[in-house]
């Protein structure tokens, strides 16, 4: 666990939670993101230690807002 549990328990769990999840929410306001061909994303994992996707996430990300709102 990267931020422990019980007693010992990083103070900063909730902080970061926090924004993880304002970051995530403010990239899926801000961009489209599609497959190539809106092709279904395979979830298939693989077994191991470390859990990893047997195909790679392949994604378009496009800007939804005009382009000089971004400089």
């Amino acid at each position: 666990m990267p931020f422990g549990s019980g007693r010992r328990a990083c103070p900063g769990i909730s902080f970061a939670l926090q924004m993880t999840l304002l970051t995530l929410a403010s990239f899926l306001h801000s961009f489209d993101v599609t497959t190539r061909g809106n092709a279904p994303v395979d979830m298939t994992g693989s077994v191991g230690l470390t859990n990893t996707k047997l195909t790679p996430l392949d994604v378009l990300v496009k800007p939804r807002l005009s382009p000089h709102l971004y400089e």
